[in-house]
């Protein structure tokens, strides 16, 4: 159990899928919720105590378990992230039987790593997928956003980044504090990266409808993006220095690089690079680089083939506020969202 334990602190708030020969088990709080879900028979197995107090006398307790066959894990996975579950899925990286012959009949725990990282955000899989509507990741990041003003600044505006890693599209604008609810109730994102000192700021862990000591204009936003499936980052993804190695590795992932359409020479497409990253502002380049960030850490390191940001110009189309929206069944209806008949679905007819 110390294994499954350096897993879980590896992956923290993820439902941990952990490989067992033919199948992967859940123990503790995750077996009791996926049971719960996927409708799965909860059993239980003693182990030794965890107390030193227990230890001592031998003593062992039962842990709830329960678990699924590896031949039907995408089944399972599908049915964990439509209720908004994050998932681990940590495999056996080294052959059992070869473990076994290089070690005699003790030849050690099999050695395991979490190999893949689900979230609603970072699909890949089409059965996961709607086929009719985008799976955006998209990314917060307000101007004012340095260490010096994150304890006192108002929010006027911020940077937004979104992407659909399942298509490579990614796109990036502002958006001022009066329309980020329009903005982003259009994106519908299936998942929402803000800094971490903004998720603490705002008391994103505590789920009652009101808390005390929280500025107006803080509560006006984390009723905004309590509507959503919102994830903390690291505060150090959302800065310039970590974005601009980020646009080098999907520069590189992908055939579909923005710079001039023929480069040259490597130099020249690095000075197109330079000139893109100027073109940005602060906030949006901020958002870039959180939402990259977060796509390469549940991709375990592999970025997916995505094409550098397309720049959305603000105001240059008319904004249509959620009540509107609603109103002409333009992408949701009552039922939800891409819910027949809405407009977008008659005309994708």
């Amino acid at each position: 159990m110390r294994q499954y334990f350096r897993m879980k602190e590896q992956a923290p708030g993820f439902l941990l899928l952990f490989r067992l020969g033919d199948f992967y088990e859940m123990f503790y709080d995750d077996a009791v919720k996926a049971a719960a879900i996927l409708d799965i028979t909860l059993t239980s197995r003693h182990v030794k105590a965890r107390s030193k107090s227990a230890a001592a006398t031998g003593e062992k307790a039962a842990i709830p378990m329960c678990g699924i066959p590896a031949h039907a894990l995408d089944n399972y996975l599908e049915r964990l992230i439509k209720r908004g579950v994050m998932v681990a899925v940590c495999d056996q990286v080294e052959d059992a039987a070869t473990k076994r012959a290089a070690g005699g009949s003790s030849g050690g725990i099999i050695r395991r790593e979490i190999t893949r990282l689900v979230t609603p955000g970072t699909l890949l899989d089409d059965r996961f997928l709607h086929p009719r509507r985008n799976n955006y990741l998209v990314a917060l990041a307000p101007a004012t956003s340095t260490r010096s003003t994150r304890s006192s600044s108002n929010f006027d505006s911020f940077g937004l980044a979104w992407v659909d890693i399942s298509t490579g599209a990614f796109q990036c604008s502002t958006c001022d504090a009066a329309n980020i609810a329009n903005e982003l109730y259009r994106l519908s994102p299936s998942e929402l990266v803000i800094p971490e000192w903004l998720y603490q700021r705002l008391q994103l862990d505590n789920k009652s409808n009101s808390v005390s000591g929280i500025e107006e204009l803080d509560d006006s936003l984390r009723r905004t993006l309590s509507s959503y499936f919102v994830r903390s980052h690291s505060n150090q993804a959302f800065s310039s220095d970590n974005t601009r190695p980020l646009f080098d590795k999907i520069r590189h992932a992908t055939t579909d690089a923005m710079a001039s359409p023929s480069p040259t020479s490597t130099s020249d497409s690095e000075l197109d690079l330079d000139a893109f990253l100027k073109s940005l502002e602060v906030e949006e380049v901020a958002a870039c680089g959180g939402v990259l960030s977060y796509v390469e850490t549940s991709q375990k390191g592999r970025m997916p083939a995505i094409s550098l940001p397309r720049k959305s110009i603000p105001n240059s189309t008319m904004i249509i506020d959620k009540a509107t929206r609603n109103a002409l069944e333009l992408s949701h209806t009552i039922q939800g969202p891409c819910s027949a008949p809405t407009v977008l679905l008659t005309a994708d007819c």
